[in-house]
């Protein structure tokens, strides 16, 4: 008897359940169910200053997220203008605190780290801290004394001028003369 009850029992809640089920697709008038994907969130909370420049709606230093790429930063900045050149950026690369985006105009020559991909060497003149720590012997300090320098002096004229950087010394120099050029 006992089982019957608990057969009965469970019978009971899955008719409620099953009714449940379609007072709820009825009740929809036969209208699909409408799925609205989330919206994105920033995988950190961290916030990041980046410098957006050139063919930008509203240049300016601008908070994005961490983890953001340079397409979120120029959209932090209102978008770009109808001049801009996307393809001379990496649109994909992502940004860090401090860099500077610089969104070129079409027949513009790129500058920042996206100056690498036309030539395959770096400008020392263009490219920013994070590109420059991609050269060998050259840290994050060494990177900033390079644009530190170039921002107090003005741009450098000759590949050799990096010898006036603190830390640059001529084994520095030899280790990277092939990976750098002046523009």
């Amino acid at each position: 008897m006992q089982r019957i009850l608990n057969i009965a029992f469970v019978v009971g809640i899955l008719a409620v359940a099953s009714g449940g089920v379609a007072i709820l697709v009825l009740g929809s008038g036969g209208n699909a169910i409408e799925v609205t994907p989330p919206t994105p969130v920033p995988s950190s909370t961290a916030e990041l200053k980046v410098h957006v420049s050139g063919a930008a709606n509203d240049p300016g230093v601008h908070i994005i997220w961490d983890g953001a790429r340079v397409q979120d930063a120029i959209a932090g900045a209102g978008g770009a203008t109808e001049n801009a050149d996307f393809d001379a950026m990496n649109l994909a690369r992502r940004v860090n605190d401090e860099d500077k985006v610089d969104v070129p105009k079409v027949g513009e020559a790129p500058s920042g780290s996206d100056a690498q991909a036309s030539s395959g060497l770096i400008d020392l003149n263009s490219v920013d801290v994070i590109t420059l720590t991609s050269l060998p012997g050259i840290g994050q300090t060494k990177a900033e004394a390079i644009v530190r320098h170039r921002e107090q002096n003005g741009p450098f004229a000759r590949i050799e001028d990096l010898l006036e950087v603190s830390g640059i010394g001529p084994a520095t120099l030899d280790a990277i003369l092939d990976l750098i050029e002046v523009r």
